[in-house]
């Protein structure tokens, strides 16, 4: 997958650990997509390494930061070949190696993006959620190992404090 962020906005306030920028994005060569169940049935996720490059099997362009998780970075996309947006989350692995307080090791962030795909995977015929349409796995220029979604757009967060009590 190719990502392009020529444009990009940022309306995300956040800024923590693993944090990733839409020019980032250009630099992280992209392999995929995985087949889930496959991640699903190995016993430990495998560390990526760098791979020649090759020609791009899906383009994205970022359009805007739209916020940070705990371990995953989300992004507002559209594809050439659709008129459909779509939200890229972005998690980059090897940032939580150098995190100051040490809670957090490679290997588990792994293990949490894994359970998080699966999880998603599981959910993706509940017609509230967003189906999860693709995931990738990345290396950048600087061998920082990362993992990517490409997921259905839902919309704009709900801000419940704007909501009637009959909404909620």
């Amino acid at each position: 997958m190719t990502v392009t962020a020529k444009d990009a906005t940022d309306s995300c306030a956040n800024a923590h650990i693993g944090a990733v920028y839409p020019p980032d994005l250009e630099s992280i060569t992209f392999r995929g997509p995985i087949d889930i169940n496959a991640i699903g049935s190995l016993e430990e996720v495998p560390i990526l390494v760098a791979a020649p490059v090759g020609p791009a099997s899906e383009v994205v362009n970022v359009t805007e930061r739209i916020g940070q998780g705990a371990i995953w970075n989300a992004f507002a996309v559209k594809s050439p070949e659709s008129l459909e947006s779509h939200v890229l989350k972005v998690s980059c692995v090897t940032a939580y190696q150098d995190q100051v307080d040490g809670d957090w090791e490679v290997a588990e962030i792994r293990k949490h993006i894994v359970q998080d795909i699966l999880a998603h995977r599981l959910l993706d015929e509940t017609p509230c959620v967003p189906r999860l349409l693709s995931v990738w796995a990345g290396v950048d220029n600087e061998g920082r190992e990362y993992w990517a979604t490409v997921e259905e757009d839902a919309g704009r967060p709900v801000d419940v404090e704007d909501m009637s009590d009959e909404q909620k």
